[in-house]
């Protein structure tokens, strides 16, 4: 019992680790990306020179990535998920307000999802027919293949309800 207690642990401190790691990771990724820090109002012609250094400013994060991202997980863990720059809100109530939404959709989207692929399976089973295998094979290898955008683009052409 002791052993296995001591597996799961270390399994859980692996789990952290890498959850770190990927974290620094993503973080490098979009802090070294051409174009990070760049605000739109510096590119206005009709901004002084001294208007553009003052929104550089505004903008600069600590200099080096690791204390950036070390800054970055001691505010997650005080609960300060930082800022939106566009709707200029804490991003903590943002996530608030959305999560009812994003909830009743999610659950929505994975129960129909489990419905239909449970539908279709046992029909499939229950009624061998080799169009019905390649039919779905087709169909579930086109909806792997197709971007979230596409669904998305499909969705408004074919008007589905709001509350999917």
């Amino acid at each position: 019992m002791r052993n296995r207690i001591q597996r799961i642990a270390g399994r859980l401190l692996m789990l952290a680790a890498l959850c770190l790691l990927g974290g620094l990771m993503s973080a490098s990724l979009v802090r070294l990306a051409p174009g990070y820090g760049v605000d739109e109002r510096e590119l206005d012609p009709r901004l002084s020179q001294a208007s553009v250094e003052a929104i550089r400013n505004s903008h600069r994060h600590g200099s080096s990535l690791l204390s950036y991202y070390g800054q970055y997980l001691a505010g997650i863990l005080h609960g300060d998920l930082g800022s939106s720059e566009w709707l200029h809100r804490p991003i903590s109530s943002l996530i608030k307000e959305r999560f009812p939404v994003t909830a009743k959709s999610v659950t929505l989207g994975v129960c129909l999802a489990w419905g239909l692929a449970l539908g279709i399976s046992l029909g499939s089973v229950y009624r061998r027919r080799l169009f019905l295998d390649i039919a779905g094979t087709l169909a579930s290898g086109v909806l792997i293949a197709l971007p979230a955008a596409v669904v998305a683009i499909f969705s408004v052409y074919f008007r589905a309800p709001a509350f999917l």
